[in-house]
């Protein structure tokens, strides 16, 4: 069970490390990265993803409803939250309605379950 667990976990930690270690002796400037990745390196994915020959929509319109369901019901929570905490709730909300799981919910689900259900970690 452990060695399977870091089997999956392992590989993503190593590269994480790998660029700690690196941005702290070579200070890069990731503001170019960055954009590469938004721009085009992640819309790339979601285009070979969703129009590969295997990927039928139908088959994930529950996956998608639930997460839908998740995105409104954490903002339907965080809104009076931070009307009663008295925080912004144009500042607080959003990040409690989208959470960015892409950059280590991907690749663990991929080491976890195999390229098969990055489509479905993907919707």
């Amino acid at each position: 069970m452990f060695h399977q667990l870091a089997a999956i976990v392992f590989p993503l930690f190593a590269m994480v490390a790998a660029g700690f270690f690196y941005g702290r002796r070579h200070l890069p400037d990731m503001a170019v990265a960055n954009r590469i990745n938004l721009e085009i390196f992640t819309p790339a994915l979601i285009f070979s993803v969703l129009s590969a020959k295997d990927f039928q929509i139908a088959a994930y319109a529950n996956l998608a409803l639930a997460g839908t369901l998740v995105v409104l019901g954490s903002g339907l929570i965080a809104w009076p939250l931070a009307r009663l905490a008295g925080w912004r709730v144009k500042a607080f909300v959003p990040p409690m309605m989208f959470t960015n799981s892409g950059n280590m919910g991907l690749p663990l689900a991929v080491l976890a379950f195999g390229e098969p259900t990055l489509a479905a970690a993907l919707v």
